[in-house]
C-alpha cells in the first residue's frame, strides 16, 4: 500500500516542477532586467539567480547549473566593473524560439559572452538555456559575421 502512495507523491513532485517555471510576460522587459543585472556585478548574484531560476522549464538547462553560471560570471568580473553590455545577436525562429547573445566588457577591456534562448511552452515564454564563456574561440564565434 505504501508503494502506490509513494509513487503518486513522487509523480506529483515531478509534475509540479515541470509546470512551475514562471512565464516571461515581455522578452523586452526581461532583457532590460538582465542587462541591468549584468551591469551591476556586485549586486548581480541575487539578481541573476532570481532572473534565471524562476523562468527555467525543466526540459531546458538544469536549474542546478544556474549557480555555476552565476559564479562563473562573478569570478570573471572579480574586482573589476562592467564597462558595457552589448546585445550582438537577436535570432527569432518564428514566434516560438528566440536566441540572444550579449557581450559584457569589463573595465580592463576583457570580454564575456552570455547566450540565452527562450522558448514558448503552452503559449508562454520561458527560459530554455543559458551559456556563458570568456574563451576567445566562443567570443570569436559569436562575433563572426
Amino acid at each position: 500500500m505504501k508503494t502506490p502512495l509513494f509513487f503518486i507523491t513522487v509523480l506529483t513532485l515531478v509534475f509540479s516542477s515541470v509546470v512551475s517555471a514562471k512565464s516571461i510576460d515581455s522578452l523586452a522587459e526581461y532583457e532590460t532586467d538582465l542587462v541591468a543585472c549584468l551591469s551591476t556585478a556586485k549586486a548581480s548574484k541575487v539578481c541573476l539567480t532570481k532572473l534565471s531560476g524562476e523562468y527555467f522549464y525543466t526540459e531546458g538547462t538544469l536549474e542546478k547549473g544556474i549557480d555555476t553560471i552565476v559564479n562563473s560570471y562573478l569570478t570573471w568580473i572579480g574586482e573589476n566593473s562592467v564597462f558595457h553590455v552589448y546585445k550582438v545577436n537577436d535570432i527569432h525562429k518564428g514566434d516560438f524560439q528566440v536566441k540572444q547573445d550579449f557581450i559584457v566588457e569589463n573595465t580592463k577591456g576583457n570580454l564575456f559572452v552570455v547566450s540565452i534562448s527562450y522558448r514558448k511552452k503552452l503559449g508562454m515564454w520561458q527560459l530554455n538555456n543559458i551559456t556563458v564563456s570568456s574563451k576567445k574561440n566562443k567570443i570569436s564565434e559569436i562575433l563572426s559575421l
